[in-house]
């Protein structure tokens, strides 16, 4: 949930990924984690299938309960004039 350890991770961070993406930009931070669920799942149904969605599952899927960190939703992208390597 931590955005800049989702961005920066070696393993799994966007930053690393092939697709070279170039930002990530936080839409939602909140202590509670429904309304993002609820945003993330909004955001994918309404650009799925758009160029540029990425998104596989439908979105509201991993919602936890852990308490310790705030709840974020968040989008990266990239621009099209540069393809992914």
């Amino acid at each position: 949930r931590d955005p800049k350890i989702r961005w920066e991770n070696r393993r799994y961070g966007y930053l690393h990924e092939r697709d070279r993406w170039e930002r990530m930009v936080v839409l939602y931070l909140s202590p509670e984690p429904w309304s993002p669920a609820m945003l993330e799942a909004a955001l994918i149904d309404r650009y799925d299938g758009q160029p540029g969605c990425r998104n596989i599952r439908k979105g509201g899927d991993s919602v936890g309960h852990d308490t310790s960190a705030a709840y974020v939703t968040y989008m990266v992208y990239r621009s099209f004039k540069h393809k992914p390597a």
